[in-house]
């Protein structure tokens, strides 16, 4: 148990870590999950977290819970007659106003506008 704090209080990251923090955020990024959470859980700090995570995954910890998130909503606009109230309560928003806001900047469309243009014919 020494090893691993002093592992941990170095900020050094094996891949394994890092390959283990990205299967947890595949798994639970619709969960309301923060970069602060994931930390906690894996015993980093957020800096060290954030840092290693971009270095291996070209992104921030943090993008790419959005990215994952924004994938999904995508997805369940265009795919299913799902709610935009429903959407945002599945992916961990507070509201679906900040789910809404949230959206707009990642795909410069509203979740309605998205809709619209993406559903299947």
């Amino acid at each position: 148990m020494v090893l691993f704090i002093q592992h941990s209080m170095t900020g050094i990251m094996s891949i394994a870590e890092q390959q283990e923090i990205k299967d947890y955020i595949d798994r639970h990024f619709h969960a309301g999950m923060s970069v602060t959470s994931l930390a906690k859980r894996f015993n980093k700090t957020v800096r060290t977290l954030q840092r290693h995570f971009q270095e291996v995954h070209r992104q921030t910890a943090k993008q790419y819970i959005q990215n994952k998130r924004m994938e999904l909503a995508r997805q369940l606009l265009a795919e299913h007659d799902v709610s935009i109230y429903t959407i945002a309560a599945r992916l961990g928003y507070s509201s679906p106003s900040c789910f809404a806001r949230a959206f707009t900047r990642h795909t410069g469309k509203s979740p309605r506008q998205y809709r619209h243009h993406n559903k299947p014919a």
